[in-house]
């Protein structure tokens, strides 16, 4: 019988191969390098004026086998590129520096591989060059040998584009647990769109997290009435849990809604997102109005609650 193939594997590979095709190769010069010796040429120049660096670490950098680097190194002092010279304090250790010849060659390769990506770039309006950097930043991220860094997350207030996300996000995540329908993504939508035509900066917030780049949460406060606020639509990305985001989200909503005179904070939950709950309560957040008995507006059975901060009492 045939191997069965992890699905995940092949969309891994078909990357790879659409990647190369498009920006994974370094324009080398025509029947003058290699592509490999081109790769250990720009290694070089990365370390030639300021800490200059041996094969081993060359190898190292670029994870390829040191005998092959040698060789490669030797491809490129014969070609009058680079050359090797006794280290200083240890004369067995050779260094590697470019030479003019070197330097011509790798501007040469630098200038192409910039004509070549500012052209691909070009064909892309400033938010699709925001999705492809952001999404390239997070390969490296997760893929780095350490595995996922613990990127620094930063939060803005809304711009154009980010309400189609949120939407997009909740419905996602929400389907996923406690198995939300389409109908919550409505009401997610709703929400929004009142938002959009009603917010007031004064009072009104819509926050996004960011992480290298990438979009990995969002919290609202709207006015509800008099000197009651309501936060809204708290979300944090799985891939950003765990990091203190959500404490960052809530800690910047509360601070605002103090700032500008809010007295009392309400909020919507069900009984079954436990860790939002608990989270809630930590804040001092106290259960103020609940459903005894279920409802099905979004499909599973789950139950309404409303919570309350009031600050004249924690502050």
């Amino acid at each position: 019988m045939p191997e069965t193939v992890d699905p995940n594997i092949e969309k891994i590979r078909a990357f790879n191969r659409f990647y190369t095709q498009r920006v994974g190769v370094i324009q080398h010069l025509e029947g003058n390098l290699s592509l490999p010796a081109a790769r250990v040429l720009f290694e070089v120049a990365l370390h030639s004026d300021t800490s200059p660096v041996g094969g081993g670490e060359i190898a190292q950098a670029l994870d390829l086998d040191p005998g092959y680097v040698s060789r490669l190194l030797n491809q490129l002092e014969r070609k009058g590129f680079i050359q090797k010279q006794p280290n200083a304090e240890d004369g067995r250790r050779r260094e590697l520096r470019m030479t003019e010849a070197g330097r011509r060659c790798h501007n040469e390769l630098t200038a192409r591989t910039h004509s070549e990506l500012s052209g691909l770039l070009a064909r892309l309006d400033p938010g699709q060059q925001d999705r492809l950097i952001g999404s390239m930043e997070t390969i490296q991220r997760l893929l780095k040998p350490e595995g996922p860094t613990q990127t620094p997350c930063v939060l803005r207030e809304h711009r154009s584009g980010d309400f189609g996300w949120v939407v997009y996000r909740h419905g996602v995540l929400y389907r996923q647990f406690p198995g939300f329908n389409e109908k919550f993504e409505a009401l997610v939508a709703s929400i929004l769109a009142d938002f959009g035509e009603r917010n007031n900066p004064r009072h009104d917030r819509l926050w996004i997290a960011e992480q290298g780049g990438e979009k990995v949460g969002s919290i609202m406060l709207v006015k509800e009435q008099g000197d009651i606020s309501r936060l809204r639509l708290f979300l944090v990305e799985p891939s950003a849990r765990g990091l203190g985001l959500g404490r960052q989200l809530i800690d910047t909503c509360l601070a605002f809604a103090r700032s500008v005179g809010y007295r009392s904070v309400v909020l919507s939950t069900v009984r079954e997102l436990a860790a939002a709950r608990h989270l809630y309560q930590s804040y001092g957040f106290e259960l103020f109005q609940h459903e005894d008995e279920p409802h099905r507006k979004w499909g599973p059975p789950v139950h309404n609650e409303e919570w309350r901060l009031d600050f004249d009492t924690t502050l």
